[in-house]
């Protein structure tokens, strides 16, 4: 499948350098990086590229929605760009992701970032918690005024997102879905739809297919970098050490899922050191 993508190259840098791929979680889309990936660039000169998943973004949609296909996208990617080797940085959805990716293909990945997921299949509380936010976007697009134009169509979201939401959620500072600029929404016709594939991504959740169980061994350095509020339980999953001997766990403090978007500063510091060390 061909994924929509782009590419930020730095100033300077070394081009025999692997490059960086993101990977951006579930119901999200590459936006959700575009602040940091320049940034990144410049820091440890290399290239970085940022794609929407298949059912995401500008990405095409397709009813085949399991872990082994959007590896084989990964995958994929990296041949058609020529990339032999990288460093990846997925969160959540796209977490889960890398580690497949990483444990199928050890030799192509330089170092794993993964942000705020685990080993194990989700949970009934995860995949509850996904399945409600899920139905909170649908919800959403309700409140967005007639003829709005896009701006006042995010705000219109997150004045609504702002109202359902328990007030233990509002305590968690500069949510990200607060950014305008990561809502992805686009206008066809006379409303506004997300640029996700709801339907196939909560059949995805509650059926089978986001069951996997993962095998390998990838023996490069892991970063795991979590919220210690995340309804993923990172800390206390001992497995991550089976299936990648030299990863390191970092949890971050009042964090809850989304870590680069709730804490960006520490987010940026922590995978610019990993990467540079």
């Amino acid at each position: 499948m061909k994924l929509a993508y782009e590419v930020i190259l730095p100033r300077e840098g070394n081009t025999s350098l692997a490059p960086i791929v993101f990977l951006h979680g579930r119901l999200d889309s590459r936006k959700t990086w575009k602040k940091f990936a320049p940034e990144i660039a410049k820091k440890t000169g290399r290239e970085v590229y940022l794609y929407d998943a298949r059912n995401h973004g500008e990405s095409p949609w397709s009813d085949e929605m399991t872990f082994d296909a959007i590896t084989d996208d990964l995958e994929e990617f990296l041949d058609d760009h020529d990339i032999e080797k990288a460093i990846l940085i997925g969160h959540s959805l796209g977490g889960r992701t890398a580690m497949t990716f990483a444990l199928r293909k050890p030799e192509m990945v330089e170092k794993l970032i993964v942000e705020d997921m685990d080993t194990r299949n989700y949970s009934s509380i995860s995949r509850r918690t996904i399945q409600q936010i899920i139905i909170l976007l649908r919800h959403s697009l309700t409140s967005i005024p007639p003829k709005a134009d896009e701006t006042t169509a995010k705000k219109a979201i997150v004045e609504f997102v702002k109202q359902k939401l328990p007030p233990t959620k509002l305590q968690l500072k500069d949510r990200g879905i607060y950014d305008l600029d990561t809502i992805p929404i686009k206008k066809e016709g006379h409303s506004y739809v997300w640029q996700a594939n709801l339907d196939v991504l909560e059949e995805m959740l509650m059926t089978d297919k986001v069951n996997q169980q993962l095998s390998g061994v990838y023996s490069g350095e892991a970063l795991f970098l979590y919220g210690k509020e995340s309804f993923f339980d990172v800390e206390n999953d001992e497995d991550i050490h089976k299936y990648f001997p030299r990863a390191t766990k970092v949890g971050i403090e009042s964090a809850g899922h989304l870590i680069h978007q709730d804490f960006p500063n520490e987010f940026l510091q922590h995978i610019t050191n990993f990467i540079l060390k």
